[in-house]
């Protein structure tokens, strides 16, 4: 019973080392960089495991009502403005990503093919 013990501890150090080392492999980018953040500035946690929240973002990112733009979806011109989304609210880690590039949700799955990234960032 007690080596079961031991190798169940040794197995969950090795995952909780593991996390940590993932987690400093993701790097920051752009304003998030040079304002030299800490994971847990968004995440709440030096290793952090899941998503920040959208709340988390509107605390320094204020509620972006966006405005109408012209945009070129399948080369005809609509006018858009991408944070009123015909879904609903949707999360802002949807479009912009932090550790990664950023992509435009609307232009995924086949919903939308805007021509350009809108300057997602």
């Amino acid at each position: 019973m007690k080596s079961k013990l031991t190798f169940f501890i040794v197995i969950l150090s090795i995952l909780a080392v593991s996390i940590v080392a993932i987690a400093s492999e993701q790097q920051l980018k752009g304003a998030h960089k040079e304002m030299e953040l800490a994971c847990a500035d968004c995440h709440g946690t030096d290793a952090p495991v899941k998503r920040a929240k959208t709340s988390v973002c509107k605390t320094c990112h204020e509620d972006h009502e966006g405005e109408e733009k012209v945009y070129l979806n399948n080369g005809a011109e609509v006018e858009v403005n991408v944070h009123k989304s015909h879904q609903g609210e949707l999360r802002c880690t949807l479009c912009h990503n932090i550790h990664k590039p950023s992509k435009l949700y609307c232009n995924q799955d086949g919903c939308h093919a805007f021509d350009d990234d809108m300057n997602v960032k």
